[in-house]
């Protein structure tokens, strides 16, 4: 009666039987952990020394009180809490609890185990804050080996006889454990996989002489200046400019990486098209920098994907600065590292198919238009990277994307266009099931045809491989709107906001969305106004203008609709839209026909 999830491998949380987020704290999760790993009762003082070794053991023992309090307040609401708490030992309760570490499964279908290994050996385990050399690193360091072991096993084991699916997982398990020397010479692939693996790819260095054998392309990385926030000190400011340069500097000796030039870095913050820039210096990675007070927020971006790939907050106060800047120096490190060796395949795809990857590029930018001839050159740009290179993940899960953004907008309910954009989606999944996107757009189209609890499950995958990935959070929250929860919706939206600064508009649309639901007419109709282009929005401006007592304002956005689209039939529309709750469908319902639809 498994009734939790215990999540240790790229995060540290614990999940409901629904998928919700059981709020306990990250030390608990830590020892709810170790307790599974260990099978069996652990003391008291044993536990406290784990967590808390550099304190007093009276420290210990009161810090674990407290620590033990919370988190049964945390499951109360949830259900048995599965740590036991006796008089001098705690235990696991492991049928209430399923864990993404356990290796003991050999009932697992092939693929599904291969799958899970691959997740936990690329998410690292339990990468939070623990003190290096501690007993509880040297645990952890322990689990990591022996996830890393046997996923090397496993692909061993793999025959010659396996389908295109299980061949990009094994290609992906081979290329994360070649670095670290796992027997590299005895992995097995399968002989198509070996035959259709990609070639090594090389680029002209700049200035190269003729003739000679052209380097290795080595991923590229940008720390990007520091743009201050309003009111930032100015001495604080100079200190963080000259620390990233500092650290640019430092990260010179990496040999995984190339760093550009504070200079060329610089150039790559003001200018205004970046994709352009970015194919012209092959800079694959950009370490984008914002001074809040006395913090530093970061975060590392993969421009290919445009995909978040870790995030922080770094102290840069005066008595704080060098270990900011050291943290910095070894997240950064481990992280470009981790995601090289995880996207290694990919990034040698893009960087082979060059023409391919320019028009996903171009389609990309198209799409940040919520528009129909936008969406359209957009689709024709995705398809042209199709038909250069078999195989993009990236461009079928994006040209998925156009067919149900296109289904939105139109608002005719033309069920061709879903049933193509969920096709689209699973093809990307089977070219590439360790890419967050197709998951994505999966869950987004599944969310048209109906099936809310399938598009939060793929929604919820997706998180999972791409945690900090902005896109991935809004359609989270743009799913958990329609499943009638914009409470949770806001969370997700307000974070995807929080991970891009200049927001795209959609976030904006579906923000709007939630706060209608929530009866916060005012916001939602705030959100809608910060949109660049409005339109796409005009249905539900309409209605919270009408709820908010402003007819005019909606009899406006009425007419906007209609010149837009003349045959626009509301009772139609409502019929189509996937929303869980009748009653938020009649909420719906209320504000477009009082606005005068």
């Amino acid at each position: 009666m498994t009734v939790f999830t215990l999540a240790t491998t790229g995060t540290c949380r614990v999940f409901d039987a629904k998928g919700e987020t059981v709020r306990c704290p990250e030390l608990a999760i830590i020892l709810m952990a170790y307790l599974h790993d260990v099978g069996h009762p652990v003391s008291r003082r044993d536990a406290a020394s784990l967590l808390w070794p550099q304190v007093t053991p009276a420290a210990r023992l009161t810090n674990l009180r407290s620590l033990v309090r919370r988190t049964v307040q945390a499951f109360d609401e949830k259900g048995p809490c599965p740590l036991i708490v006796g008089n001098s030992t705690l235990t696991l309760d492991r049928a209430l609890m399923r864990v993404d570490f356990a290796v003991d499964d050999e009932g697992e279908p092939y693929v599904e185990r291969l799958r899970r290994l691959i997740a936990a050996v690329s998410g690292g385990f339990l990468r939070g804050d623990i003190e290096p050399s501690s007993p509880l690193w040297l645990w952890s360091r322990a689990v990591e080996r022996r996830l890393q072991g046997c996923l090397d096993s496993l692909v061993k084991q793999a025959d010659d006889r396996q389908d295109r699916q299980t061949e990009a997982l094994l290609r992906e398990a081979a290329v994360y454990l070649a670095p670290g020397g796992a027997h590299v010479s005895e992995v097995r692939l399968p002989a198509a996989a070996v035959r259709e693996a990609p070639k090594p790819f090389s680029i002209s260095a700049p200035g190269a002489v003729e003739g000679l054998e052209p380097h290795m392309a080595v991923p590229r990385i940008a720390l990007l200046p520091p743009v201050p926030a309003k009111g930032t000190s100015s001495i604080l400011f100079r200190l963080a400019s000259a620390m990233v340069e500092d650290v640019t500097i430092d990260l010179c000796q990496e040999r995984s990486f190339v760093v550009v030039s504070p200079y060329t870095a610089d150039k790559l913050r003001g200018e205004a098209n970046k994709a352009e820039f970015l194919q012209r210096h092959h800079v694959n990675y950009a370490l984008d920098t914002r001074l809040s007070g006395e913090t530093l927020l970061v975060q590392l971006i993969f421009y290919p994907t445009d995909e978040i790939i870790w995030a922080a907050r770094l102290p840069i106060d005066r008595d704080n600065l060098v270990i900011g800047r050291q943290k910095l120096i070894t997240d950064l490190c481990t992280n470009v590292t981790g995601h090289i060796l995880r996207s290694r395949a990919r990034h040698d795809h893009y960087l082979t198919h060059a023409d391919a990857y320019r028009h996903y590029l171009l389609g990309s930018q198209q799409m940040l238009h919520l528009s129909l001839p936008a969406i359209r050159k957009a689709r024709k740009h995705f398809r042209a990277a199709i038909s250069a290179t078999d195989g993009f993940a990236l461009a079928l899960s994006s040209l998925s994307r156009t067919l149900y953004v296109e289904w939105l907008l139109t608002a005719r309910g033309d069920p061709d266009l879903l049933a193509e954009a969920d096709r689209l989606a699973r093809q990307a999944i089977a070219v590439d099931p360790m890419q967050s996107a197709g998951y994505r757009e999966l869950g987004m189209t599944q969310i048209y045809l109906g099936d809310l609890d399938h598009s939060i499950e793929a929604l919820a995958h997706a998180e999972q491989l791409s945690p900090h990935h902005a896109d991935g959070l809004y359609s989270f929250g743009d799913t958990l709107v329609h499943a009638s929860r914009p409470q949770e919706a806001l969370v997700k939206l307000n974070s995807a906001m929080d991970h891009s600064p200049i927001v795209p508009d959609s976030y904006l649309w579906s923000a709007a969305g939630a706060n209608y639901f929530l009866g916060r007419y005012g916001e939602s109709i705030a959100l809608v106004n910060r949109m660049n282009d409005p339109s796409p929005a005009d249905r539900i401006a309409a209605a919270a203008y009408a709820m908010n007592g402003d007819l005019r304002q909606a009899r406006v956005r009425v007419r906007r609709v209609m010149e837009a689209n003349p045959s626009f039939d509301v009772l139609r529309w409502l019929d189509m839209v996937p929303v869980k709750d009748q009653a938020h469908l009649d909420h719906y319902r209320e504000g477009l026909l009082k606005a005068g639809f």
